[in-house]
């Protein structure tokens, strides 16, 4: 037997007593150095040996030594780093031995003195694996005084991970901390570790042509590994919380006579008979603060005293010292105390106290209040008068006149005209419907300023001058002029790129911020350093050193740039580790990797691979790494660190939209199913209108492929307006993302019940009753910046619905859906929102006008719809339609009754501004109709509306209360209809 290579492992704790012997061979043995002449042995056949039950296909999947290659030194150490940094192990060592014999009771003697065997001779490579002692389980018991559930959320030692010391010890050290923090300060905590052995395990892994096999149990390895060491544990602490400490007494020094104890003992969270706790103690000393700062004794500090504990009855008494202050009084002239409240603008009255510098801070916030309301020569002046036990403050505040800026204006800019300058400033004259343009605000103006004098800095402007700027008054009119002196311009001459031999030097050039031709700036410089090695790193070459060199010309205006690139060893993925994973089945993951072997090591790569994790939604942590200690050249684990998250879960939520009401949901859901990534859940919605019940399977692959399979039964019931529906069927979505582009098909199979409203409006009855069933193609395109309330970007949508008689379904038609949303950013303005949408329907019966086909062939249900929240804010919901087309009067009461479409049309624009903090508003434009035939369609039908909103932007996305006109109303028509809601229209 021949001891090829070791390598020793952190062990668990002491009682793997089994591995020293083979630790002690590791640390003695000098690794395998082949001599220059002497040839390498070729692998015959593979055992692994274990001294408890392991995964042979894992391990298997982690060697790089095969049946048939030489057993050098680099697949060796790759083997041997593979399994150390897999986690399946502790300690592991490769042994050697001649695959013509079976040497039993052989002694393992170093490779180093064994001659070199010639080629051909070949050898059996036995992989010795000594596990981690891994914990089954995790316990508190005893006079635990808190709930075990919390006790247990602070162990750092968790059922399922291997045993390790200090975890154990860390957490006798924090439960103690938590039970003295709650009161019980004699609480003793004790370990207790109960381990079992597991019997050892062989097995072969393939025979070579020598036929040697992985039974003989006599071999050295094997005998070493027979006598089972501790395989697991149960941890168990051991909890004597003793008696809770609870307060005797609470005293205060210094507040009388101004405050009795009894009202400072009201302020405390800490009251005699409560537990004694050393976070509320802490807090008293906050909460006895910040009630004195409320009855104006703004510079009060309290101070707790060490508290004094008695043991023998298990009390403590605290006892607080208080340093009063003078009273502060505040008075305002000008404006209104709870104006500058609710605006934040004096936040010396708040918890942080008096003093000077937020007085100040307060002055400057008060002007610039005032002056975004137009009161740009707005004056605030402080008068602080200070007697023994009080100080008065006033704050006068005089607003004078409101301006407006009428011009802004530029002098000196040779070099960039004056609308390319205005455009880097958010102080702006005034323009219609941008709220808050025409303002002046000084401190928008210096930043202004300071924006203006960077941007010439980066244009190669060195010793430019931006500023002051001059302001103007005509009347109630402002004028702005802003003076630049350019002066001397530095530029580069020529770029030179060396040792780029890893990159496209062409594209490098198109990527980098400095230009030749244009501005030298260092930030430019280092921008474009920092540019090279990024795109060096995303090759692969994380270790990449970038320089640059500057020559200058006599005048010091041009500048020769070099930049020199150094990549070094280029990191490949050897191959991904997986671990952490205790439920989830390493082969699910493993069809989410997205990175081979031999790829390079890219930072996108890697953050693409969190994302695709994350994206399954059965991990709470995801953390990507490439392993450590590589030699140069060699490749690289990358480290998979995960953590699976809770199961099983039941969620509820409530809402409220004027459509339909008020609503409440239920979703029982059971992730991670069988360890396979998929998941069920079940959906309950009830509101006055909607009544939902839909029970959903997802599966984030199908078979080998990276594609999303969702399906569902449902039952629903709505009551719109006129009608009321009953949908109950099954849907099959497959889905698949490519970057930014998103496709789906969808099949399904549904039967539709309509119930309509008003006796004297028919609908054909064979509309009211169907069967569909569908395929459904999808195509989705998204470059937002945010999917729930996005500022900036595009989106579009292009969906084609067949429906098609099967078994008892009679619908028959195809349906053409699509829609396309962009969003500008107008800066401090808001955004810009703007969408079309638009849709037609076939009816595929033959012989039949386009209405009767419609009406046929089509089931009232599924033909199209406008008006609402969602699509044309000025009509009610599905009242928007063309009278005696798609749209019916009732006689009775005038109320107009839809009969859908076969073709609508909707455009909708809408700036969304901000007012104050999560707090907008809305100015939308919405037009559209909707026609029974598809080729009906007229620009001239379209019914327009416009209205407004206010917007609170909440953690669920936007809650809008709106409320829209009709341009062109109907006599039949009410004027305005308003609505509440959640989520942005389009």
């Amino acid at each position: 037997m021949r001891f090829r290579r070791g390598f020793l492992l952190a062990g668990a704790l002491s009682w793997s007593a089994l591995s020293l012997p083979y630790a002690a061979a590791a640390q003695s043995v000098a690794p395998a150095v082949a001599q220059p002449t002497a040839p390498v042995p070729i692998v015959r056949a593979i055992e692994i040996r274990s001294d408890a039950q392991v995964n042979l296909a894992e391990v298997r999947e982690l060697l790089s030594i095969a049946v048939g290659q030489p057993l050098d030194e680099s697949r060796t150490r790759r083997t041997l780093r593979s399994l150390r940094y897999s986690g399946l192990a502790s300690e592991v060592a490769i042994y050697e031995r001649p695959a013509a014999s079976d040497v039993a009771g052989g002694e393992k003697t170093p490779l180093a003195a064994v001659p070199g065997a010639a080629v051909g001779e070949g050898v059996v490579a036995i992989v010795a694996l000594w596990t981690d002692v891994q914990v089954t389980a995790v316990d508190a018991v005893g006079d635990l005084g808190l709930r075990k559930s919390r006790l247990l959320q602070e162990l750092p030692q968790r059922s399922g991970q291997p045993l390790r010391e200090d975890r154990l010890l860390r957490g006798v050290y924090r439960l103690q901390d938590v039970l003295i923090g709650e009161g019980f300060l004699q609480a003793q905590v004790r370990l207790e570790v109960a381990t079992a052995a597991s019997p050892a395990t062989g097995a072969t892994g393939a025979a070579g042509a020598s036929g040697a096999s992985g039974a003989s149990a006599t071999t050295a390895a094997a005998e070493s590994l027979a006598s089972p060491p501790a395989s697991t544990a149960q941890v168990t602490y051991r909890i004597a919380a003793g008696p809770r400490t609870r307060i005797r007494k609470v005293t205060f020094a210094g507040a009388s006579p101004q405050f009795r104890d009894a009202e400072l003992l009201k302020a405390t969270p800490s009251p005699p008979g409560a537990p004694f706790k050393k976070k509320s103690a802490s807090e008293s000393v906050e909460r006895l603060q910040s009630w004195l700062f409320a009855r104006s004794y703004r510079e009060a500090t309290v101070e707790l005293k060490a508290p004094v504990l008695d043991s023998a009855t298990a009390s403590a008494d605290l006892a607080f010292d208080i340093h009063l202050g003078p009273r502060i009084d505040f008075e305002v002239q000008g404006a209104t105390l709870r104006e500058l409240k609710k605006n934040d603008l004096v936040p010396f009255l708040g918890d942080s106290g008096y003093d000077e510098a937020l007085v100040l801070q307060s002055i400057d916030q008060i002007r610039r209040y005032f002056q975004e309301k137009g009161h740009y020569r707005v004056a605030v002046t402080k008068t602080e008068t200070r007697e023994a036990d009080r100080v008065r403050l006033l704050f006068e505040v005089v607003p004078g006149p409101r301006f407006t800026l009428d011009e802004l204006s530029f002098t000196g800019n040779a070099s960039y005209d004056s609308d390319r300058l205005r455009r880097l400033m958010s102080t702006s004259p005034r323009r219609f419907l941008l709220p808050r343009s025409g303002r002046l605000v000084d401190e928008e103006l210096s930043a202004d300023l300071s924006n203006l004098r960077s941007f010439y800095l980066l244009e190669g402007f060195d010793h430019s001058q931006v500023g002051p700027a001059r302001i103007d008054e005509r009347g109630d009119r402002l004028e702005v002029v802003v003076p630049i002196v350019e002066g001397r311009r530095r530029i580069v001459t020529e770029l030179t790129l060396e040792d780029m031999t890893p990159l496209d030097a062409a594209k490098v050039r198109e990527a980098l911020p400095l230009k030749s031709g244009g501005p030298f700036h260092r930030l430019l410089l280092e921008r474009s350093a920092d540019t090279v090695r990024a795109l060096l790193e995303d090759k692969g070459y994380g270790a990449a050193i970038v320089s640059s060199d500057v020559v200058w010309s006599p005048d010091d205006l041009q500048a020769k740039v070099t930049l020199r690139a150094f990549a070094g060893e280029q990191w490949v993925v050897d191959r991904t580790l997986l671990r952490g994973l205790r439920k989830t089945k390493p082969k699910i993951v493993r069809r989410f990797l997205g990175i081979q072997p031999g790829d390079p090591v890219r930072r996108t790569a890697i953050l693409d691979l969190q994302r695709q994790l994350y994206g399954l939604g059965i991990f709470s942590r995801v953390d990507v790494r490439v392993a450590p200690g590589s030699e140069g050249g060699e490749a690289r684990e990358l480290l998979v660190d995960l953590e699976e998250g809770r199961s099983r879960s039941i969620s509820t939520g409530i809402g409220y939209d004027s459509e339909t009401g008020a609503r409440a949901l239920l979703r029982l859901s059971q992730g991670n199913l069988f360890g396979r990534a998929s998941s069920i859940s079940l959906d309950l919605l009830g509101s006055r209108a909607e009544q939902h019940f839909r029970l959903i399977y997802r599966q984030p692959y199908i078979g080998p492929f990276r594609a999303e399979l969702l399906g569902s039964i449902y039952d629903e019931h709505e009551d719109r307006p006129d009608f009321s529906v009953d949908r109950r069927g099954g849907q099959l979505v497959l889905g698949r993302e490519f970057g930014h582009w998103s496709l789906q098909t969808i099949g399904s199979f549904r039967l539709v019940e309509l119930d309509p409203g008003p006796e004297d409006v028919e609908i054909p009855r064979d509309s009211l009753n169907a069967r569909v069933a569908s395929v459904t193609p999808t195509a989705s395109y998204d470059r937002r910046d945010d999917p729930i309330d996005p500022t900036r970007g595009w989106n579009s949508t292009l969906q084609l619905e067949y429906a098609f008689p099967l078994l008892s379904a009679d619908a028959h038609f195809l349906k053409l859906f699509s829609q396309a949303t962009g969003y500008l950013p107008l800066g401090r303005f808001g955004v810009l929102a703007a969408s079309a949408r638009g849709g037609a329907i076939e009816p595929l019966s033959a012989g039949l006008s386009p209405r009767d086909a419609l009406q046929s062939s089509v089931p009232a249900a599924e033909l199209f719809y406008a008006g609402g929240r969602t699509t044309h804010r000025a009509y009610r919901r599905d009242e928007l339609g063309i009278r005696g087309d798609t749209l019916d009067v009732a006689s009775s009461d005038g109320k107009p009754f839809p009969k859908g479409g076969g073709g609508l049309a909707l455009l909708n624009l809408e700036l969304r501004f901000p007012v104050a903090g999560p707090v907008g508003g809305t100015l939308f434009l919405d037009g559209g109709n909707v026609w029974s035939d598809y080729r009906d369609v007229n620009l001239d039908e379209f019914k327009w509306g416009a209205g407004l909103g206010v917007r609170y932007l909440s953690p669920v996305g936007p809650l809008r209360l709106e409320i829209g006109w009709k341009l062109h109303r109907e006599s039949f028509e009410d004027p305005f209809v308003w609505f509440i809601s959640l989520g942005n229209p389009f």
